[in-house]
């Protein structure tokens, strides 16, 4: 099954210790293929990326990437957490190599490959030291290695830059979007930074929790909770143009709402 769209929800429906996360969602998102997933703390973002990924099901409605259903997850889909989930009796190397052994890849294949990331990301003089031995910047790196290594079509990075510096964020940044755009592939950032979401190509979701998803202007991000963010909210809800800045966002449709 193809599709324009490479994310789509359709009345989507989730909840977490009786809290909405998603409530009757329906969203579809086009060119380009990269979207930023923002909001307050315990807005759900960590969550809807295990929703893509298919780590948590929905309690009703679909969710579809690249016009598959997700039911489970899948090497098309893969996603690098926020507390990077490092296996810490395998070294820097095995690490990144993980998800090609699964698959069973060739040791010729295995090493070309994750020797390239490592070099591209600075790591390779790392690449036979342990997770302990390692900075929270460089265990971040590790992990976003790992899912650029199984060459997803999807990729889902949560929080990626937090534990970066300025220019190793950059860094990766530029190894991300050189990977997408060498496979045509899509992703999906949450983040908290509000210059990377607002400076980044790609659409913009605001989760501001009770269940709702917002597409917003990119230069709404730095101006959560001031009335004016609130007044331009009210228009992107009304299907309305904010300002005349002009959206990035080519086609997101919301419905539903939560009290």
């Amino acid at each position: 099954m193809s599709s324009e769209f490479w994310l789509e929800m359709r009345n989507a429906k989730f909840s977490w210790d009786d809290r909405w996360i998603l409530h009757d969602i329906s969203l579809r998102l086009t060119q380009p293929r990269i979207a930023w997933l923002t909001g307050p703390s315990g807005g759900g973002k960590s969550s809807f990326l295990r929703i893509v990924a298919g780590h948590y099901r929905l309690h009703s409605g679909t969710c579809i990437v690249d016009g598959k259903e997700v039911a489970e997850p899948g090497p098309a889909r893969a996603i690098s957490l926020q507390n990077y989930k490092l296996f810490p009796w395998k070294t820097v190397f095995e690490n990144v190599a993980a998800g090609l052994r699964f698959a069973n890849c060739d040791d010729a294949e295995i090493s070309d490959r994750v020797c390239e990331l490592l070099e591209r990301a600075g790591l390779y003089a790392n690449r036979l030291d342990w997770p302990h031995q390692l900075s929270g910047g460089m265990r971040q790196r590790v992990g976003i290695l790992r899912s650029l290594a199984v060459r997803p079509r999807c990729l889902l990075l949560d929080e990626p830059f937090s534990a970066l510096d300025d220019a190793t964020s950059r860094q990766i940044q530029a190894l991300v979007m050189d990977y997408l755009e060498a496979n045509g592939a899509s992703c999906l950032i949450a983040s908290h930074n509000t210059d990377h979401v607002r400076q980044g190509p790609g659409h913009v979701l605001f989760m501001r929790g009770g269940g709702t998803v917002e597409v917003i202007e990119p230069s709404l991000a730095a101006h959560f909770g001031t009335v004016a963010f609130a007044d331009d909210l009210g228009s992107v809800k009304r299907g309305e143009s904010p300002g005349d800045r002009g959206s990035r966002t080519r086609l997101a449709v919301r419905e539903g709402d939560a009290s």
